[in-house]
């Protein structure tokens, strides 16, 4: 995957992380939540990250929840050298 994709995604996420990650309440609910993946979605396919196939469960929980993981170890082997 090119590096500009994923960066790409990376800054839309970051831009939406108070609807994604943000706790409910009466101003945030699951309607807003999905949405807010789905537009993550949306992006994914137009910078060809995912198939058409994928949904934004796919991008939630296997895309973007690979990347975290990655850079959480990458994180922290650079503590350890």
């Amino acid at each position: 995957m090119p590096e500009e994709s994923k960066l790409a995604l990376l800054n839309l996420i970051k831009e939406k992380k108070d609807v994604l990650f943000g706790k409910f309440s009466s101003e945030l609910d699951n309607h807003m939540k999905h949405a807010a993946w789905e537009a993550v979605l949306d992006k994914a396919k137009s910078l060809q990250l995912v198939t058409e196939k994928r949904d934004s469960t796919y991008v939630r929980d296997k895309l973007y929840g690979l990347w975290k993981s990655r850079a959480l170890v990458r994180i922290s082997c650079s503590l350890f050298v």
